[in-house]
């Protein structure tokens, strides 16, 4: 698990400098330390009739509401990708159609108060450009981009825990 969390933070690091750059292509997480876009050639838009029938019930049970999302096939298994409340949600499924975990990107108004009072508590100054939510099977870590005219940081919160992960000065 420990290392699980390590590379999610890694693979944070590297989506925040792909953000950075400019790009927009939304970058995905995987636990192999490999980067993959839901637009690159690794990917590919499936219909719902490819995807393993347990992904299917498990979708179906956990997010009834939702009928458009977008299926795609990746390293290792699919991902279901969907828009709801502003919130972009990416559900990683293996082959067997076992979820790995639920991926959730938003703005700061969409922050859990505890979590956001704590990155506040440490980085008042700072506006919050964006949170990474990686939900995973028995827990829970938010990587966190924000700046201020002075620097950018990128922090991890677990477990109650604040840690800085990327720290670059502004030009």
């Amino acid at each position: 698990m420990k290392q699980l969390l390590s590379s999610i933070v890694i693979l944070a690091l590297f989506a925040t400098a792909k953000n950075a750059q400019g790009q927009t292509e939304n970058t995905l997480a995987f636990n192999d330390l490999r980067m993959v876009t839901l637009s690159n050639s690794s990917t590919s838009k499936i219909n719902k009739t490819s995807v393993n029938l347990k992904a299917l019930k498990d979708f179906s049970k956990s997010f009834h509401e939702v009928s458009d999302e977008k299926w795609f096939k990746v390293p290792g298994g699919v991902i279901a990708n969907f828009l709801s409340k502003g919130i972009d949600f990416r559900i990683k499924y293996d082959e067997n159609g076992k979820r790995l975990y639920k991926l959730l990107t938003y703005a700061e108004d969409n922050l859990p108060s505890d979590v956001r009072s704590l990155i506040r508590s440490h980085y008042y100054h700072y506006e919050i450009e964006f949170c990474n939510e990686y939900q995973l099977s028995n827990s829970t870590v938010y990587v966190v981009k924000m700046d201020d005219d002075k620097s950018i940081k990128t922090v991890k919160i677990a477990d109650g825990e604040i840690e800085v992960i990327a720290d670059s000065k502004r030009n």
